[in-house]
């Protein structure tokens, strides 16, 4: 093996590695280690202060005591800090005392007539949690709960801000109660000396998994923190499962150790049921059958990521005298009475015998009736995102009496021909030095910004970045996160073995290999039908006809959008595939007109996997380009756009056409006009997080496949009029 002196000089500054850290970097110089080793990723937040407590926090007055004093300490006061501790501990009741009594320091600071303008917001990312955690907070007579969905006029909200010392509240709401906060002691004489508030966001490891779908909010939410950190606030995260956090996030990390903890549950296994889905969905639902039937006392708490699985096992396990709830993400008004007694107190209705939840339960809830013979069980199909240690960890703490089983059932699935480790941290740390490295390329491309403030663009933003309202850029972790969160998960779908060992070193306890052989003596009947359950037999393609051919197919949609709403997957409507079905919403709560959406249902029809259709990516996608069109300040987005109008001006004026093969040969085309421009800034395009194919959403492109060839021309840029000709119409909605 033959490495030049100047190879081996990249190896320096790596010291006080792990062997699977070793592995990773030894592969990244191109030395294969093959099979020499099989290892795992060890890490641990180390933290900066470890206290010890036997029961409840709050219950161990001088651990109490302490956590109080370092949260409201002087020095740290900016800060970020980390709470650890594990599930069942008392966090979120401590906290919430410690709330209560800096209101009361607040309300009496109004009688010495030098009012405290300092606050507190209790975030929390599953409305669940709030409502489970509204009763303690709102106890004191001076917290209330406040969300985006309260009903208040914007008049009456503003007093209940401006009046009120604490709230808890959803992370999408918690920017907005932050920015009135701030507003209000911005125009106090002594903002410099006093901390503005305290903002904890409990359950923090929920916001990785979030960014894959509510990234917007996150962000806000994390440029509200910011804020309050610029005016000596104090933000404090909270988890019992800090395996996918970033130490370096963090200015200061608490650890509080629960010398008397046991685990929720008796034993704990796993079965592998079938890799066949069909079969699977039968398959385990005889199973949850079986165990009702055998134990009418004994409770199943059950977590299953499709909501439509949820809604037919309900419906098929009543046939059979099992009485069953699903609790699923959904409005509060559209909760039954008994939904609301699980999520709100923790009490379970004696009637009913089967849970069936997604993970809108899993984050902070707590169930407080069970009996010592309740089991709680997680199916990890392939299509759900349950192949996870932080997911898994947190469903079985639903259950706060100790019970008999926790059970994972696991699609089977075929393992990887090549074991390699998946090296979660290693590969994060990565990511962030990609995103710092972005981070500095875009100061350089931004080199007099307007008012000296950097507003991001869309590619910048996936690059993994986030501007806080004075301008300044910071690493947008959770999206980072959220991205590899997601390939481990693949990952340990299919390296199962990994995971239950994963489990067993978390939990310090054997999983077992239940495999349990359910004779199914009460039949394979296969239940309801698709008529029972609403659902439509047309295909997506003969419904995008009927729509197109018929306009009362259109009037009938929209009933059913009255009675299924936004997310429905019955009726007509819920068997239009995910675009379609999202312009479909769009154009009827809008309320289009038929014309519109005729012509645009025309173009999802035609459509096929080489060709996208989405009116509304189409339209974000044109008022980018608009934007584009009149920015006075470069971006990254700015100056590929000036560079790709260049070379479409070049090669018209040739008579040429610019054509691809494939997408992805477009990509890299893509990202090689950016490597130009990193380069030409001093950078490798490697070493950010910037990446080409995000820009290829604002290109104007025609797809055509001849002889079985694929082609597609780029014709210049989705801006509004390429937008009306794609689609055949008039004007935009």
């Amino acid at each position: 093996m033959s490495k030049t002196k100047q190879d081996i000089n990249e190896f320096k500054g790596y010291h006080d590695v792990t062997a699977g850290s070793l592995i990773h970097i030894l592969r990244q110089h191109g030395i294969d280690t093959s099979n020499i080793f099989t290892f795992a990723e060890k890490n641990e937040l180390k933290p900066d202060i470890t206290l010890n407590i036997k029961g409840k926090i709050f219950d161990n007055k001088d651990v109490y005591l302490e956590l109080k004093r370092i949260i409201s300490s002087p020095e740290n006061q900016g800060k970020r800090i980390l709470l650890v501790s594990d599930t069942g501990t008392g966090k979120s009741y401590a906290l919430i005392k410690m709330i209560h009594e800096l209101n009361e320091k607040v309300l009496a600071s109004k009688s010495t007539g030098s009012a405290s303008k300092q606050f507190a917001v209790y975030s929390c990312p599953r409305r669940a949690l709030i409502n489970n955690l509204k009763g303690d907070f709102e106890s004191d007579g001076n917290s209330t709960m406040l969300t985006g969905s309260d009903g208040y006029s914007t008049f009456e909200r503003n007093i209940i801000i401006n009046q009120t010392p604490s709230f808890i509240t959803t992370i999408d709401h918690a920017p907005r109660i932050i920015e009135s906060k701030l507003q209000e002691k911005r125009r106090t004489t002594n903002k410099e000396k006093e901390c503005a508030g305290l903002l904890v966001t409990d359950e923090i490891h929920v916001l990785s998994t979030d960014a894959s779908f509510k990234l917007d909010r996150i962000r806000d939410h994390l440029i509200a923190e910011r804020s309050l950190l610029d005016m000596r606030g104090i933000s404090l995260h909270v988890t019992a499962t800090p395996e996918l956090l970033h130490a370096s996030d963090y200015d200061l990390i608490i650890r509080i150790n629960q010398e008397d903890h046991e685990n929720p549950f008796k034993e704990a296994g796993y079965s592998i049921l079938s890799d066949s889905t069909k079969e699977l969905k039968s398959q385990f639902l005889r199973m949850i059958r079986f165990a009702a039937e055998s134990d009418k006392e004994r409770k199943l708490l059950i977590f299953i990521e499709d909501t439509s699985w949820i809604e037919e096992y309900c419906q098929q396990l009543q046939q059979y005298n099992i009485k069953a709830i699903g609790i699923m993400a959904k409005k509060e008004s559209e909760r039954q009475e008994k939904e609301i007694t699980i999520i709100d107190k923790g009490n379970v209705s004696g009637d009913i015998q089967v849970i069936l939840a997604t993970t809108v339960l899993s984050s902070g809830v707590s169930i407080t009736n069970n009996q010592e013979k309740d089991e709680t069980w997680v199916l990890c199909s392939h299509n759900s995102i349950n192949h996870e240690l932080t997911r898994l960890t947190q469903m079985s703490h639903r259950f706060r009496n100790k019970y008999s089983a926790f059970k994972i059932f696991f699609q089977k699935a075929d393992a990887p021909k090549q074991r390699k480790a998946f090296l979660y941290q290693t590969f994060l740390k990565e990511e962030i030095k990609k995103a710092e490295n972005s981070k500095e390329l875009i100061k350089k491309v931004r080199k007099k910004p307007t008012d000296y403030m950097i507003a991001l663009d869309n590619m910048e933003q996936q690059s993994g970045l986030f501007s806080d309202d004075n301008g300044n850029l910071h690493v947008l972790t959770p999206m980072i996160q959220s991205t590899l969160i997601r390939n481990k998960t693949y990952y340990n779908y299919k390296s199962q073995d990994v995971l239950i060992r994963e489990l067993e070193q978390r939990f310090e306890c054997e999983f077992k290999n239940f495999d349990e052989i359910v004779v199914d003596t009460i039949g394979e009947e296969e239940g309801v039908n698709a008529g029972q359950l609403g659902l439509s037999n047309l295909s997506s393609k003969e419904t995008l006809k009927m729509i197109i051919e018929d306009r009362n197919t259109y009037e009938q949609l929209k009933k059913e959008y009255i009675r299924f709403g936004r997310g429905g997957k019955n009726g007509l409507i819920g068997k239009i595939k995910r675009h379609a079905k999202n312009d479909l919403t769009y154009f009827i709560e809008q309320s289009v007109d038929y014309e519109i959406v005729q012509q645009v249902m025309k173009c999802h029809y035609d459509s096929n996997k080489d060709e996208k259709c989405s009116y509304l990516e189409h339209k974000a996608a044109s008022q980018e380009v608009e934007k584009i069109k009149f920015a006075k300040d470069p971006s990254i987005q700015v100056v590929m756009y000036r560079e790709l109008c260049d070379r479409l001006e070049r090669a018209n004026d040739k008579a040429e056409e610019v054509i691809f093969s494939s997408l992805t040969e477009m990509d890299q085309y893509l990202n090689d006009v950016l490597w130009i421009l990193t380069k030409y800034y001093g950078y490798d395009l490697k070493s950010t997080n910037i990446k080409g194919e995000h820009f290829r959403n604002l290109l104007d492109y025609r797809f055509k496949k001849s002889n079985g060839k694929r082609k597609y021309t780029v014709v210049g840029f989705m801006d509004e009029q390429a937008l009306k000709d794609k689609y055949g119409i008039k004007k935009i909605v």
